[in-house]
């Protein structure tokens, strides 16, 4: 939002054809104001975010969008282009000017550290309270090309609950918050966001003993080569085995930090079964260590 030399927030006028805008949604929307002439004939307030929809400015260059907003209804998931409360933002590399406008298209004060504390490798797992939102960040695994090979590694994922909206941050798309997205899970709802927390966690518990296994087997087949016909390269990649099960580890115990001050957390409504899918989580989470040291 510009702002003049008083420091008052200016207001930015567009002059929109009638044809692209309806004139009764536009006096039921009723925050984050500007000016727009429609037509020629009236000045209308409407919200940035809808401008930045309108004329396609939520995409960076390329077309691909900034953010992406979800919601549930009946359990099943729909893309949508204005954000409700209840609703699912879910942003991939954002920039600050990027976590800006969505703080102002929410409605919500939250700190731009927070919002990119994903995009930091070196970020710990964890969880803030501030005093409109919480700040839950997790170490979630993930392949890299290194060395023109696919290695496994762990990034962060951040998921933000303010008392409306659920937002998760990220480096990369992962599978994990696609399974979602993909309308593939029947049983969630964006508007019953600790739940949604804790079936992303469920998910992220799931994937590591996913890729455990396959860890296992590898270590197995090149174990299992006789010694004299052992190559440089199985070794090589044996021992890149061996480290990826201490960052997951590592990772993994991070992570049952975080789920036991989640065990703890009473700031937002919870609902009956919300407290037996987190010891579900909780298990998975620890069976995932488990298959770390064997």
């Amino acid at each position: 939002m510009r702002r003049g030399a008083n420091g008052k927030q200016l207001s930015i006028r567009y002059s929109i054809p009638r044809t692209q805008m309806c004139i009764g949604n536009i006096q039921r929307l009723t925050k984050l104001y500007n000016y727009v002439k429609i037509g020629g004939e009236k000045i209308f307030k409407v919200p940035e975010y809808y401008i930045l929809e309108l004329f396609g400015k939520n995409k960076r260059k390329g077309g691909v969008s900034m953010f992406k907003i979800y919601m549930t209804d009946k359990n099943i998931i729909h893309e949508e282009t204005r954000a409700e409360p209840g609703c699912w933002v879910h942003m991939v590399r954002p920039t600050s000017q990027e976590c800006a406008q969505i703080c102002e298209m929410l409605g919500v004060s939250i700190d731009t550290p927070d919002l990119l504390a994903a995009l930091d490798e070196e970020e710990s797992a964890r969880v803030e309270m501030e005093e409109d939102y919480t700040l839950i960040l997790v170490d979630i695994p993930t392949l890299e090309l290194r060395h023109e090979k696919e290695v496994y590694t762990t990034i962060p994922l951040g998921i933000i609950l303010t008392q409306q909206h659920i937002i998760t941050v990220c480096g990369k798309e992962t599978p994990i918050l696609q399974f979602f997205q993909s309308g593939r899970s029947k049983e969630f709802s964006t508007k019953k966001k600790m739940r949604f927390v804790y079936q992303i966690l469920f998910r992220i518990a799931a994937l590591y003993q996913n890729n455990l296994r396959i860890i296992d087997k590898k270590r197995i087949a090149i174990e299992g080569k006789v010694e004299g016909d052992t190559e440089d390269f199985d070794l090589i990649e044996l021992h890149e085995l061996e480290s990826t099960l201490v960052y997951f580890a590592t990772s993994l115990r991070a992570n049952g930090v975080v789920l036991d001050r989640l065990t703890r957390y009473k700031r937002l409504e919870q609902y009956p079964d919300d407290q037996e899918l987190l010891d579900d989580v909780i298990i998975e989470n620890k069976q995932a260590i488990e298959m770390t040291s064997i």
